[in-house]
């Protein structure tokens, strides 16, 4: 079990990312892909989209002078999450029973085992990044330092957040508060508007409960419920609900305020996405970064490996214009 060979960075990453990473509500979002270098540089294209006048067969049409992309960029560093657990040999002692699992088998056993509580913390960073991306700024731990301000690197004006009262609002106001916040969307997708399938509104837990909840939402809510078995899939997994035009679904992300709701576009190419860079080792220069990395030292006294679990991902939306969210408000 405690073969050198087999606690070295290549084996041991390779084992980690067996198990992908649990599908979560804002993953579904983000489109994943891998990068060479630890930044990214973020186009924001302006297509400039018109229409054309059509000109008679066998002539060639007037030049113009504002046709292609004009585009700013940025950029945005990736972060590395980490933590180190100590896999000992008393940890492996005695776990293979005989005839049952193979060495290799044991050896992911393990490593699944000792690792499994890092990982969950990492998929839980990752969320919390993501929600960030969806906010248009990412926080830290404490949810006040800033990571980064899509925001400022973009150059755009945040929106203010829009607040409204769920439980009082007619039909007529809720109807005109989701129109808007679509407009707004769309407009800040730019030529992109049309791409987008639908909007999405998340909600904390209590924003959800009065929106469901209000005299407009919760007959119709009712009636969602009853076919909700018709839905459902074989994992009994969260469909939005649609109303007004738009998809409403309650999100139980740590990171969302109680009261607060958020506005995501769905469907649009290249809007959020993730993107993992290499770890920060000579070993992996230059290389695909992949979702996990996995890097061990020997314990003292020979006693077993300390591993460090790290990702290093980069979550980031290209427009933050079209975002906007608020919260729900009661009278005091």
């Amino acid at each position: 079990m405690f073969n050198a060979d087999d606690w070295t960075l290549q084996t041991l990453t390779a084992g980690v990312n067996k198990t992908p990473f649990v599908e979560t509500t804002l993953s579904r979002f983000f489109r994943t892909g891998r990068l060479r270098t630890t930044t990214a540089m973020i186009e924001r294209g302006s297509t400039g989209l018109e229409l054309i006048d059509p000109v008679a067969r066998g002539t060639v049409p007037a030049a113009t002078s504002n046709a292609g992309l004009s585009r700013a960029q940025f950029t945005i560093s990736s972060v590395k999450l980490a933590d180190v657990v100590n896999i000992t040999a008393d940890k492996v002692q005695d776990l293979r029973a005989f005839g049952e699992e193979d060495i290799a088998e044991t050896y992911q056993t393990v490593l699944d085992q000792e690792t499994g509580t890092v990982r969950r913390w990492i998929e839980n960073t990752h969320e919390n990044l993501r929600f960030g991306t969806v906010k248009g700024v990412q926080y830290a731990k404490d949810g006040v330092t800033e990571i980064f301000n899509f925001y400022t690197a973009a150059g755009v004006a945040a929106p203010a957040d829009v607040d409204i009262n769920f439980s009082t609002a007619s039909r007529a106001e809720l109807m005109d508060f989701y129109a808007d916040h679509e407009d707004h969307v769309r407009t800040g997708l730019g030529a992109d508007a049309d791409a987008a399938q639908a909007v999405m509104y998340i909600y904390g837990k209590r924003a959800w409960r009065r929106f469901r909840t209000s005299d407009p939402v919760a007959e119709l809510y009712e009636r969602y419920q009853d076919g909700s078995v018709n839905r459902e899939g074989a994992l009994g997994q969260r469909r939005p609900f649609e109303l007004f035009d738009a998809m409403h679904m309650p999100y139980y992300g740590a990171s969302i305020g109680e009261d607060e709701w958020r506005a995501v576009p769905v469907g649009v190419p290249n809007l959020f996405k993730t993107d993992f860079t290499p770890l920060d080792n000579p070993e992996t220069a230059n290389t695909l970064g992949v979702p996990l990395y996995a890097t061990p030292e020997r314990a003292e006294f020979g006693k077993g490996y300390k591993v460090e679990l790290a990702s290093l991902p980069i979550h980031y939306v290209t427009r933050p214009e079209c975002l906007i969210g608020g919260s729900n408000i009661e009278p005091v």
